[in-house]
């Protein structure tokens, strides 16, 4: 996501035919936020912190709903790599238990 975000600042200054330039900060400030939180919820995993195994799951799930669209637009691999990412991402979340302290 934060690939993302840079690529669509660099997009701003180089693009001539960008139509709405609120829009697209707009879309910049929301995938700035959601690779922040994706960091966080990393962090938590990586701290064997109970909070990160909701916001993943959820994640996930989204990401594997996106899927079901790629295959029905016949984005095939695309939805096929989303899949398997999304769905061993949240087998991971799930299965994966912290320690109590």
């Amino acid at each position: 996501m934060l690939s993302l975000a840079l690529y669509l600042i660099v997009q701003n200054y180089i693009a001539d035919n960008v139509d709405d330039r609120h829009a697209l900060l707009g879309e910049i400030i929301y995938v700035s936020v959601g690779a922040a939180i994706l960091f966080l919820i990393s962090w938590g995993f990586y701290s064997n912190k109970r909070f990160a195994r909701g916001p993943a799951t959820l994640f996930n799930l989204i990401f594997l709903g996106m899927a079901y669209y790629m295959f029905s637009e016949g984005r095939i691999l695309l939805g096929a790599v989303t899949t398997l990412i999304a769905g061993s991402a949240l087998i991971a979340a799930v299965s994966v238990i912290p320690d109590e302290k």
